[in-house]
């Protein structure tokens, strides 16, 4: 198992993709004549619902592609940890609207497309039913005062076409898979900068700099598993690091496991929820030594402002994912955020995203 990667079990996986279309109430337009006897306003109606049906689809995908959009401007800058949380946090917001808002975005396309091939051929449709039931009316009903009736309610309630939002749908998608390529091309370009400066750094700066440009290199990864960039970089980092084994080995015996989060804000159940996370992990495959919360709660919100669930870090010490090096006794740090999944402050945690920020050795926890 990769252990610096945003990591979904498979329950969470499949709750992730139960993806429902939605179907709001719709007040349809009432007639002073028996709806039934005019098929062509049926129809309408029928339009009507389509319409609202995919406009709410898209109201939902609409506020998920929002939430990516603010947590793709997340800064990157800082300490290791600092870097690895920041890009995290703009990975898990690409991983949530890939597994949540893609799927309704490409379902509600499916269904209105089952009925409507395109925005223009719907509101085509829509303007030729309109004028054929208009148009029915006269032999349909016989009496004057209720034809007149109809017709303005036809008039005032039916005779714009409704909107469709089906080409916002298709930019939005357009649009998330430019924000994927440039979350890539973010990590990327720092990484060949970082490769640049490499040969002009020395003892712990070169190791900070070659451990931190290959955790962020393996988070972004995901995003494109054969890139040949990342792939290459990855390369040049290996070659380094192996010419560079005392100097490595000199930071891993200086580094040190931090110090639980202890500010006044930070959770009373500390040690309960460490050791939530801590079965958590292990269920997964990692050998745990040591977990310590590293932050208090956040609650996290929709753009809107709905609080959608709460979020909580941890460092974690678990053994090296190279086996060579775990046998030495060789340690991943990793920073880990686990998410309640509603609003509420429990565990187990829904989900939880992982990346690795260091490397220690047992012997000095």
């Amino acid at each position: 198992m990769n252990q610096a990667t945003l990591e979904k079990t498979d329950e969470q996986e499949t709750k992730l993709t139960q993806i429902a279309l939605p179907h709001p109430k719709v007040e349809l337009p009432e007639v002073p004549y028996d709806k039934d006897q005019l098929p062509e306003i049926r129809k309408l109606d029928t339009m009507i619902i389509d319409c609202a049906n995919l406009r709410a689809a898209v109201e939902i995908v609409s506020g998920r592609f929002e939430r990516m959009k603010q947590a793709a401007s997340t800064s990157c800058n800082g300490t290791a940890t600092e870097q690895i949380a920041g890009l995290m946090k703009i990975l898990d917001a690409i991983d949530e609207f890939d597994n949540a808002g893609v799927p309704l975005a490409k379902l509600a396309r499916k269904a209105f497309m089952s009925k409507h091939a395109s925005d223009d051929e719907f509101s085509s449709c829509y303007r030729e039913t309109y004028s054929a039931a208009e148009e029915g009316l006269e032999d349909k009903i016989a009496d004057h005062k209720t034809r007149r009736a109809v017709v303005s309610v036809m008039m005032n309630e039916y005779r714009y076409t409704p909107r469709t939002n089906l080409d916002y749908l298709e930019q939005i998608l357009s649009e998330a898979q430019n924000a994927r390529d440039k979350a890539i091309e973010q990590v990327v370009s720092g990484a060949e900068t970082d490769m640049m400066v490499a040969d002009f750094k020395k003892g712990r700066a070169l190791v900070d700099l070659l451990q931190s440009t290959r955790n962020k290199l393996t988070l972004v990864r995901r995003l494109d598993p054969k890139s040949e960039k990342i792939t290459a970089i990855l390369e040049m980092v290996d070659a380094k690091e192996k010419s560079r084994q005392k100097e490595i080995a000199e930071a891993r015996e200086s580094t040190r496991f931090p110090e639980r989060y202890s500010a006044t804000n930070a959770p009373k159940d500390a040690a309960g929820l460490e050791e939530s996370m801590r079965s958590d992990l292990e269920h997964s495959g990692f050998q745990v030594e040591k977990v310590c919360i590293a932050s208090s709660w956040i609650a996290v919100h929709s753009p809107l402002g709905v609080h959608l669930y709460n979020q909580i870090d941890f460092h974690v010490a678990v053994h090296s994912s190279i086996e060579e090096e775990a046998r030495v006794g060789v340690l991943d740090i990793l920073y880990v955020t686990g998410k309640t999944g509603t609003p509420k402050l429990t565990v187990p945690f829904a989900r939880r995203s992982t990346g690795r920020v260091g490397q220690m050795l047992k012997s000095n926890l």
